[in-house]
């Protein structure tokens, strides 16, 4: 996440660890250019199989799976529905994924404005 205090601009890249090193010359553009993600976390939505990333921006949460080194789906799990107390500021501003309930599901927590959201993860059988 380049987080440089500009809130335009900002992209979520994966760079890969190749033989004990990060290679920022093959990263991954994970957010699209208008974005500006706040907040990213890995989250274990499959199971037996790599992990998804789902990050916070201004219109929601976005969770993308990746399949080996590419972007093999991305989708919008939540929409924004309250508003900033100023023009552009974000509602969303955090993210965290865990097994919140306990039934072995990874399950979402936002941080939207002063309130806690927890999305609850559903299981899936593949």
């Amino acid at each position: 996440l380049d987080n440089r205090g500009v809130s335009v601009g900002r992209r979520l890249f994966v760079a890969w660890n190749d033989g004990g090193r990060l290679s920022l010359e093959s990263a991954l553009a994970v957010s699209a250019d208008d974005e500006a993600p706040e907040d990213v976390t890995l989250l274990r939505d499959r199971p037996a199989a790599q992990r998804s990333l789902a990050y916070v921006t201004r219109r929601g949460v976005e969770v993308v799976r990746l399949e080996g080194r590419a972007v093999a789906e991305k989708r919008r799990v939540y929409e924004v529905s309250s508003r900033g107390t100023a023009e552009g500021e974000a509602v969303l501003t955090g993210i965290a994924a865990g097994d919140f309930d306990g039934d072995g599901v990874d399950d979402l927590a936002l941080a939207e404005l002063t309130n806690l959201v927890v999305l609850k993860g559903e299981a899936v059988l593949r």
